[in-house]
């Protein structure tokens, strides 16, 4: 299990290295809120449509907020007229929860519990502008391509915008990568709220703690991270305590590191 006395010391150096070593320039001085965020993302996104479907994947650890932000950027998008929509690499999961937990505890290689293969045939069905079915993570059940046909999510035709998001890079040439970064200690405290809300009888707050604290060394910093190398826009979230009618408790600011700015 990771010294969690050291955790935020190890994020911070990390994310900081990542930064210096792939040369990501500051794009905003001041830290923005959701709303700045979301609508400097917007625009950006905007600026990429020329008439073909754009694929963007948004990467970040468990509990970073990522499902949160494709709601929005979603949402807007849609709002501005692009027929936009979302899935994510959990939809692509093979076999029981407590299967994949076993075979991460013996050493599994975390993208091999993922069938990547559909997850690529579906994109390019996206790409070709054709509707086409795609799995849903159950967050209840741990289900996802075992689930049967007709639960699946239909993607309409001729998308604008499919948004993946998830902890690991599935696709090899996004239109556009994302990486969402939210510091351990906090993200830690959000699976424990979020898993206890979501998955009743899933297990007490201790025991979610143990569970995300042993994917740190298996999975985060190993598979994870080391996308936000990679990433065209990198976002890193800061929390600020705010226990009043907040979901996960915490108010966040954002500061976007760019590298290849289209504008």
């Amino acid at each position: 299990m990771s010294d969690k006395t050291n955790i935020p010391n190890r994020d911070e150096e990390k994310i900081n290295a990542i930064i210096t070593s792939n040369n990501y320039s500051l794009h905003n001085k001041l830290s923005w809120d959701d709303r700045k965020l979301q609508a400097y993302l917007i625009d950006y996104l905007e600026n990429l449509y020329k008439g073909k479907t754009v694929i963007v994947t948004l990467i970040g650890a468990p509990a970073s907020g990522k499902s949160t932000l494709v709601k929005h950027l979603t949402t807007q998008l849609n709002n501005k007229g692009h027929l936009t929509d979302s899935i994510s690499t959990d939809g692509f999961s093979m076999y029981s929860r407590k299967e994949r937990n076993e075979r991460i505890a013996n050493g599994a290689y975390p993208l091999d519990l993922k069938d990547l293969t559909l997850n690529k045939k579906i994109v390019e069905s996206v790409r070709r502008g054709e509707k086409i079915k795609a799995p849903i993570y159950n967050e209840l059940t741990g289900d996802a391509i075992a689930a049967p046909l007709e639960d699946w999510h239909e993607l309409p035709q001729d998308l604008h915008f499919l948004i993946e998001e998830g902890d690991l890079q599935p696709i090899d040439d996004p239109d556009m990568a994302i990486y969402l970064h939210l510091p351990t200690d906090v993200r830690r405290e959000n699976r424990v709220e979020r898993d206890l809300a979501k998955r009743d009888g899933y297990g007490d707050a201790e025991d979610i703690r143990k569970s995300f604290d042993g994917r740190l060394e298996t999975q985060y910093y190993p598979y994870t991270l080391p996308n936000a190398e990679k990433a065209d826009i990198l976002i890193i979230a800061q929390a600020h305590p705010e226990p009043i009618n907040r979901e996960y408790h915490h108010k966040y600011t954002y500061s976007v590191y760019i590298k290849n700015k289209i504008y």
